[in-house]
Formats: C-alpha cells, sequence, structure tokens
C-alpha cells in the first residue's frame, strides 16, 4: 500500500506540480575542460561558431567561423577557460534550461547549440528561435565578447591551422 501512494504523489507531483528530471546541467567550482557554441540560420553552415578545447599537446585552442564553412584555429590566452568559468558561475549559466523553443512552432529562423564540459560533467543548452534572458542571456554575451576580443587581437603567428565545417562533425 506504501508503494501505491508513493507512486501516486509522484505522479501528482509530475502532473500538477511540474516536476521535471534535471536536465544534468549543474554548478561547477571548476575550470572547464572546453567551451563550444554555434549560432546557425537555414545554412548548411554556422553563421558564427567558436569552439575552445586543450589538445593533446596541452595547447589551448579556439576554433572559430565567422560565417561560411571555413573555420580558423588560433592559439588561444592560457587563462582563457578560466575565465569563461568565472562567468559561467558569476552569471549562474549552470541554471540555463536544456533546450529553448518558443509558444508557437516556427520552421525557419535560427537555433543556437552551447556546451561546456568539466571533468566530471557538462552544462549543455541550445535552441530554436528561442533563449535564455536576464543573467544567463547576459553571461553567454560576456563568453561570446571575450572569444571574439581573442580572435580581433589574433596575429598571424597565432593561426595553427585552417578546417573546415563539415570536417568537424
Amino acid at each position: 500500500m506504501k508503494k501505491i501512494i508513493l507512486v501516486t504523489l509522484a505522479m501528482f507531483c509530475t502532473i500538477f506540480a511540474g516536476c521535471r528530471p534535471n536536465s544534468g546541467n549543474k554548478f561547477y567550482n571548476t575550470t572547464p575542460t572546453s567551451f563550444r557554441y554555434q549560432y546557425s540560420g537555414m545554412m548548411a553552415h554556422p553563421i558564427f561558431s567558436y569552439e575552445v578545447e586543450t589538445k593533446e599537446d596541452g595547447k589551448l585552442t579556439l576554433a572559430y567561423s565567422t560565417g561560411g564553412p571555413d573555420i580558423t584555429i588560433i592559439k588561444a590566452p592560457d587563462n582563457l577557460l578560466q575565465t569563461i568559468g568565472e562567468i559561467v558561475r558569476n552569471n549562474k549559466i549552470y541554471k540555463i534550461k536544456s533546450h529553448y523553443m518558443p509558444d508557437m512552432e516556427i520552421l525557419d529562423g535560427y537555433g543556437w547549440s552551447m556546451s561546456i564540459e568539466y571533468a566530471d560533467g557538462y552544462i549543455s543548452s541550445g535552441g530554436s528561435n528561442a533563449g535564455p534572458g536576464g543573467d544567463i542571456s547576459a553571461g553567454i554575451s560576456l563568453i561570446l565578447k571575450s572569444l571574439k576580443e581573442v580572435v580581433d587581437n589574433a596575429t598571424p603567428e597565432d593561426v595553427i591551422g585552417t578546417d573546415s565545417f563539415f570536417n568537424r562533425r
């Protein structure tokens, strides 16, 4: 009888109280191991994208595209992932929903995705024609601004190589 009552309570909680499974996003007090962000329209390749990761040789890289299928890979500042981690914590980006959609279905427009990986988990989100607001949106904008500054300040000596978006899928 206890099991039936517990199952019934759990069902009512889910139906009426809006209880939902956790998206997996949670607070991490450590430095991320990678960051990925992609913003796309109705094209085969993203309008812009950023990917920060540590390569096997220990070098931190930033791969980016500012339109078109070509990706440029540059040497990133050693503290870039620490900066991203601080912005995530200060702007509570870890509270982001797993997915954003408008109330009405829209079949064209834009889509975005973001993944912040840590040694023991990740923060992930994305959306189609919708996104977070408030501090979370401001935090994501700060991260993207920081990445754009790295790209804008890169010298030809910072370029490690190039790739195609279609090779990285």
